[in-house]
């Protein structure tokens, strides 16, 4: 796509959109970096993401809840693909996911 094709107004949407799903990825890889930190605090190992969410789960930092398997396969497509129907789709789900890594940042400093 040709920047000059954009409105003002389409282009800041897609520039907030694509800017909270960059943030989402970081988020979230900060998420699993800390939930392997308090793992290895904790005297356990999770080296991948799926088993630090698991591990976080057994420690009592996440509900068992299928939506963090979402956000993960959601983190996972943001950064490997782009099209711009997940774009909007990840784009759509961010609240929820975001409420989850605040309780997850909750627990991790209480």
């Amino acid at each position: 796509m040709r920047l000059e094709h954009y409105s003002g107004r389409k282009l800041k949407a897609e520039i907030v959109r694509d800017s909270a799903n960059k943030r989402f990825e970081l988020c979230f890889d900060l998420a699993s970096k800390c939930i392997q930190a308090r793992a290895r605090k904790e005297g356990l190992e999770c080296h991948s993401t799926r088993s630090c969410l698991k591990t976080a789960v057994q420690l009592g930092l996440i509900e068992h809840d299928d939506t963090w398997l979402k956000m993960l396969d959601d983190r996972n497509f943001a950064v490997h693909t782009y099209k711009e129907k997940y774009a909007n789709e990840i784009y759509g789900w961010i609240s929820s996911y975001m409420s989850l890594l605040a309780g997850l940042a909750k627990k991790l400093t209480a």
